[in-house]
């Protein structure tokens, strides 16, 4: 026993050796077979420990080493018990989220389109979304009518996570971990950037756009390797080119715990996971796919500030929200380093902050964990919330991800509602004077497609179709 014991443990020592001696796929394939031959050795030794205190009788002392391994070993494959009739989200459900294109819609199927409900409110201009099940992206009126459309074929059969309008009337398209796409007033296909970009972008007054990306590395956390998604925020020219690329890792890598270190280590020794590694790298590569766990950040903004404010960022500077860290904050432009932040403790699960006119920071706050959703409006030099919007009751205004508000003109705030591909316009005292029920439906299955993110612009010269 004690010879397999140490063959045990020099496998073991191997695996990690090799697991550093490659890339991201070795690391992940070594690292989780060198860890699951030191547990083997680890239970050889607590049998030979248990072996000889029975030897001597020692059976309550046995009986205790039992318990405590029965409990260090429930509390390993636990991420968070909660309680059996809680029927909120658990830290496991929210590792392993995806996006869904099509969900449950909210109230009546049948209801499709715009709603006016107070017409002398309603702040001017058109609207500006993706259906998440199509590749095309429509501009509609106060009344739903379809004023303009884009659409392109490039990547079939893939679904547009977001668009951006550019300021010729053409739009900037992001397939999630596909590409780029810039497509003109018409459709025509500008350029393409492919890369894995997702969830947002900002283009700067000069023209430069500014993509996040995804990465997948080994990265050292307090000194040990640590596979993740890294998030990069990808600088290009107006034509598409690369000039540059920011690494959020070290910017923010102080703010990943020991929970979430603990939570890829435990991912790491589930049996399935090396299959999933090997079929991910035959596949696509993309080795750790939609697996949440790794994704440290999960940074889901970027925006450019447009002025200073003061204590919180220069003109030109970053503007962010990071998921995972329920985190809102700021970088200055050369990617050093945060500039102001807010929000542990009072996000749960973010998205989209922007600056309002008032020099506010405007955040779709989801309550992932909270179960009902909300609207806040920050004063950055205080961290005091001067703005809420919430539902009555609290509960009828939820989405668990996705979701975003934009400040328009008049003082109104639009809301997204993603997972319900509903979108509503209020007032600052919380009046609803405007809805949109995505047309995009499947009245059989009694869903609706998502949509990620409305945006409310001018007319830009558009006509009806």
């Amino acid at each position: 026993m004690k010879k397999t014991f140490i063959a045990l443990l020099l496998f073991s020592l191997a695996g990690f050796i090799l697991a550093r001696t490659g890339g991201l796929f070795n690391f992940l394939v070594f690292a989780a077979l060198a860890s699951w031959t030191l547990l083997a050795a680890l239970a050889l030794a607590a049998v030979a420990v248990f072996l000889r205190l029975n030897r001597r009788g020692r059976w309550a002392l046995v009986i205790l080493a039992a318990v405590a391994v029965l409990l260090a070993a429930a509390r390993g494959m636990v991420i968070s018990p909660g309680d059996p009739a809680d029927s909120r989200p658990s830290i496991s459900d929210l590792t392993s989220l995806p996006y869904l294109s099509w969900v449950p819609g909210r109230g009546e199927i049948e209801r499709r389109g715009a709603v006016v409900r107070d017409p002398d409110r309603v702040a001017e201009g058109l609207n500006l979304y993706a259906p998440r099940n199509l590749s095309t992206a429509f501009l509609v009126d106060r009344k739903g009518e379809v004023v303009h459309s884009w659409s392109s074929d490039y990547f079939p059969g893939e679904g547009w996570h977001h668009v951006v309008p550019a300021d010729d009337g053409g739009l900037y398209v992001i397939v999630r971990d596909r590409g780029l796409l810039r497509l003109d007033r018409d459709s025509n296909l500008l350029w393409v950037k492919e890369c894995r970009a997702h969830h947002d972008l900002a283009v700067s007054p000069e023209g430069d756009i500014f993509l996040l990306v995804y990465r997948e590395e080994v990265v050292s956390w307090r000194g040990l390797p640590l596979p993740v998604v890294n998030d990069l925020i990808v600088r290009l020219s107006p034509e598409g080119e690369l000039k540059e690329q920011i690494s959020l890792y070290p910017i923010l890598s102080d703010r990943v715990t020991g929970e979430r270190a603990a939570l890829i280590y435990r991912d790491l020794l589930k049996p399935k996971r090396v299959r999933d590694f090997i079929r991910a790298r035959r596949r696509s590569g993309h080795l750790l796919a939609d697996q949440l766990a790794y994704d440290v950040f999960h940074v889901n903004t970027l925006g450019l500030l447009d002025r200073d404010l003061p204590g919180a960022g220069r003109e030109g500077d970053f503007i962010f929200c990071s998921l995972m860290l329920d985190l809102v904050g700021t970088i200055d432009r050369a990617g050093e380093g945060v500039v102001w932040s807010w929000g542990p403790g009072e996000l749960d699960k973010p998205h989209q902050p922007t600056v309002t006119p008032e020099g506010k920071i405007l955040i779709f706050d989801n309550g992932f964990f909270r179960g009902w959703s909300r609207g806040i409006e920050v004063a950055p030099s205080t961290g005091e919330i001067v703005w809420e919007y919430t539902a009555q009751p609290r509960e009828d205004f939820f989405t668990a991800t996705r979701g975003g508000s934009q400040r328009l003109a008049n003082g109104n705030t639009l809301i997204t509602e993603s997972n319900s591909g509903y979108v509503f316009e209020v007032t600052p005292e919380g009046d609803t004077v405007w809805e949109f029920y995505n047309p995009e439906t499947d009245p059989a299955a009694r869903v609706r497609s998502a949509i990620y993110r409305m945006t409310r612009i001018g007319n830009q010269g558009f006509q009806a179709e």
